[in-house]
């Protein structure tokens, strides 16, 4: 019977294996490939360290940011001078009617006060209520 001792066992346990140039392989990777691989890896966890700490926020103190305050609508509108894209800035005064507005002024001449601009076709009592406060009127020039 043979010694057992003496013989070397055959362990599958070990990945590595010898290859015909004498070194040692580990998964079948050269000691070049590994050197590649290893250093691959470590590149790859330590970009995973920075960018986790970047979203992460360490490190980074918190920024306060000065508003200012809160501004009122300060639009005014000329009714004799104003074109119709200004009159269609206002809230409820769509294009056609803005373009009524400016045709009706060049036929039936300029409005004397804020309250003739009723007599468009599309501008009632609520409407004008609307928009009165950013409504005003320039005492047409007289030519004397």
């Amino acid at each position: 019977m043979p010694d057992p001792s003496a013989e070397p066992k055959n362990d599958h346990t070990d990945k590595s294996t010898i290859d015909s140039g004498g070194s040692r392989s580990i998964l079948g990777l050269h000691r070049s490939d590994q050197v590649f691989v290893a250093v691959m890896l470590a590149a790859l966890v330590i970009l995973s360290v920075v960018y986790w700490t970047k979203l992460s926020g360490w490190g980074q103190k918190p920024v306060e940011i000065k508003r200012l305050p809160a501004r009122e609508y300060d639009f005014r509108l000329d009714i004799n001078s104003a074109t119709w894209v200004q009159w269609a800035q206002l809230e409820g005064i769509g294009e056609v009617l803005a373009r009524r507005i400016v045709a009706d002024r060049n036929q039936q001449g300029p409005f004397a006060t804020v309250d003739d601009i009723r007599r468009v076709n599309g501008i009632g009592a609520k409407k004008l209520d609307a928009i009165r406060e950013w409504l005003y009127v320039t005492p047409a020039a007289d030519d004397e």
